[in-house]
């Protein structure tokens, strides 16, 4: 009976001590021990102060259980990754952390993001009570504090042909920021399509099979938490995990797997997406300071969305900016705007408009901003604001302060702003003849409307 006992004692994991069961057997072999220990050594029976420290130790490990049945929680600034796969087989559970989670932890640290990142693996007693996405939702948000929790279970059975197999049925939730509820639909249609939520391999293929399981989970919560944190605004984040994966999978397309050649498309379109809102970070940051370094870094993310097929409406604005803002390369930034690219805006045709106007041809600069006039750009304010950038680095492009006159009339933003920009143009004797006659006379065309 002892040789019984014992060998279950060395079969025993943390785990299972953090059951009440557990608890009750150490606390009785504690017990039993330190009493045979007093009886042996300080003579026969034992007195009350005794029994007092077999009661005062039994109560410790009491309380040092009740501790260590605490959930796991993230009490750092760091990303958290929270593991709750349940599984009554100790072996099995030992696999599974051993060989997956190990391994999926030590892929996603090795991603500049995350290297930092605290992976939490949940005990069985807790993960055990986490088998909805709503109960792993709860967990994560109200108690684990972290940002994404894997769940499941982890079982070995027999196959159809009565050999036994590992089979392991996972889920995973994330936390972002508030998105539109068909955004989140579309995002979460897109996952289902190739994490796998349901994975069976021979127990005689283990190797193999963790190894392959491991890589492809490693693979999708690298690309879940890089989503999450573009849908976060999180741009440099999501760009290195993007890159990251990016990178890996293009390694491994040789290997003709449908689930790295979907995973290796929708990547390289969030790495583009990633790219051009960092690209913007850079913008802004050279419109701030007129960091040089800032401008090459933006045609730097730019060039990389082209060669990543991510090219879109916001991408041509952008790389249409950085031609001009870069040297003044009129023709390039022209030659941007004629991409083909579905969706084109209102934003489009004020750039082009812009462009004519700087090269001063009135006649195109005119129609251009007529046909943009039928529509209204994104941010009216914005195209102000470069205009005016422009024009406190270039205060004698006379054209174009007559069509920031009439986009601050047009668009009745500070329009009273805008007359005088078509009065100095009417009365300023360095301005083209022409142009002075187009500034009046748009002035006295305004004064009968009035």
């Amino acid at each position: 009976m002892l040789r019984t006992i014992w060998n279950e004692l060395k079969a025993t994991d943390f785990d299972d001590f953090l059951y009440p069961k557990g608890l009750l057997i150490f606390n009785v072999l504690l017990g039993a021990g330190e009493a045979i220990f007093f009886w042996a050594n300080f003579g026969k029976g034992i007195d009350l102060i005794e029994v007092g420290l077999i009661a005062l130790s039994i109560f410790v490990v009491f309380l040092f259980w009740l501790y260590a049945r605490r959930p796991k929680i993230n009490n750092s600034k760091s990303i958290g990754i929270v593991f709750a796969i349940r599984s009554d087989d100790r072996k099995v559970r030992k696999r599974v952390r051993g060989d997956l989670i190990e391994g999926i932890e030590s892929f996603l640290k090795s991603c500049t993001p995350l290297e930092e990142a605290k992976v939490i693996v949940e005990p069985e007693h807790i993960s055990a009570k986490i088998v909805s996405a709503k109960d792993a939702e709860k967990f994560l948000t109200q108690i684990a504090k972290g940002h994404l929790i894997v769940f499941g279970k982890a079982v070995e059975r027999e196959f159809l042909d009565g050999e036994p197999a590992y089979v392991i049925t996972t889920g995973v939730y994330v936390r972002h920021a508030e998105i539109p509820k068909k955004v989140s639909e579309e995002v979460g249609k897109e996952f289902g399509t190739f994490y796998p939520m349901r994975v069976a391999f021979r127990t005689k293929e283990e190797i193999y099979g963790f190894e392959v399981t491991k890589n492809n989970m490693a693979l999708c919560l690298g690309y879940i938490l890089g989503t999450a944190a573009l849908l976060s605004r999180d741009w440099l984040m999501s760009y290195d995990l993007f890159t990251k994966l990016s990178t890996l999978l293009e390694e491994v397309k040789e290997e003709n797997n449908a689930t790295y050649y979907q995973l290796n498309r929708i990547s390289r379109k969030r790495l583009a997406q990633s790219a051009i809102n960092l690209s913007v970070g850079h913008y802004l940051e050279y419109i701030r300071n007129r960091s040089v370094k800032s401008l090459k870094k933006m045609g730097k993310l730019i060039e990389e969305v082209n060669g990543l097929g991510g090219t879109n409406k916001h991408s041509v604005l952008l790389e249409s900016i950085f031609y001009f803002l870069n040297g003044r390369d009129i023709a390039n930034a022209k030659k941007v705007l004629k991409k083909r690219i579905k969706n084109r805006s209102a934003d489009h045709l004020f750039s082009e408009a812009f462009l004519l106007a700087y090269e001063e041809k009135f006649t195109l600069a005119n129609n251009a901003y007529t046909k943009a006039f039928r529509g209204t750009p994104t941010s009216v304010k914005d195209v102000i604001f470069f205009f005016e950038m422009i024009l406190g680095e270039e205060p004698k492009k006379w054209m174009l302060w007559y069509f920031l006159g009439l986009i601050k009339l047009k668009y009745q933003v500070n329009p009273d702003e805008g007359l005088q920009h078509l009065a100095m143009l009417s009365t300023n004797t360095e301005v083209p003849i022409g142009l002075r006659q187009n500034s009046q006379k748009k002035l006295d065309k305004l004064k009968k409307i009035i």
